[in-house]
C-alpha cells in the first residue's frame, strides 16, 4: 500500500527470501518483530528505505530499449510541428534507478531542440523508490561500461573523464 509495489504470485518466493536475508542481516527471526521495526519511528523509515531498495528492479542502462526512445524523440518532434507556439515539453522518467535513462532522455531531447527553429526548452523529472538510487542518479557518475553503451556522438558531447575509468555528465 505504501509504493503502490505489487508483488505477484510468482514473486512470493522473491519476496520471502529478500525479508528472510535482511532480517538475518539485522539479527531478528521472525516477520512480526520485523514488522515491528519497520512501523517504529525514524529508525523504521531507515529500515523502510532499506526493504524498498531491495525489492526494486534496479536494471537500467543509457538507451536501453532504443525503440522507446525512438518513440519519444518523434512524439516530441511531432508535438512541436503540431504546435508551433509550444516552447516547452516536460518528461517524467517514472522508476529512473540510478539515472541512465532520464540522462538518456535528456541526451535525445537536447540534440531534438537543437535542431527545431526557435527557441524551445525541455525538463526530466526523474524519480525513484529506491533513495540509494536516486542518489547515484543524482551523482550521474557512472564507469566505463555503462559509458560504453552510449553512442559516440553522445559520450563525447555529453560525458567527462572523471577518475579511475569512470565518467560524469556534464551539467
Amino acid at each position: 500500500d505504501r509504493t503502490g509495489m505489487q508483488i505477484t504470485e510468482q514473486r512470493k518466493s522473491f519476496l520471502e527470501t529478500s525479508l528472510t536475508l535482511r532480517m538475518r542481516e539485522i539479527g531478528l527471526a521472525d516477520y512480526d518483530t520485523y514488522y515491528e521495526k519497520l512501523m517504529s519511528g525514524l529508525a523504521g523509515e531507515i529500515e523502510w528505505s532499506t526493504l524498498v531498495d531491495r525489492l526494486t528492479v534496479q536494471e537500467t542502462s543509457f538507451f536501453r530499449h532504443q525503440s522507446s526512445f525512438n518513440l519519444v524523440r518523434d512524439y516530441v518532434q511531432a508535438l512541436f510541428a503540431r504546435q508551433p507556439e509550444r516552447k516547452q515539453v516536460d518528461l517524467w522518467s517514472v522508476g529512473c534507478s540510478t539515472g541512465e535513462e532520464p540522462y538518456a532522455l535528456a541526451m535525445l531531447l537536447d540534440e531534438l531542440v537543437g535542431e527545431l527553429e526557435g527557441e524551445r526548452y525541455f525538463g526530466v523529472t526523474a524519480t525513484d523508490l529506491s533513495l540509494p538510487a536516486l542518489a547515484k542518479a543524482r551523482d550521474g557518475v557512472y564507469n566505463a561500461r555503462k559509458v560504453a553503451m552510449v553512442p559516440e556522438t553522445y559520450r563525447d558531447r555529453y560525458f567527462s573523464p572523471v577518475d579511475n575509468g569512470r565518467y560524469t555528465v556534464v551539467p
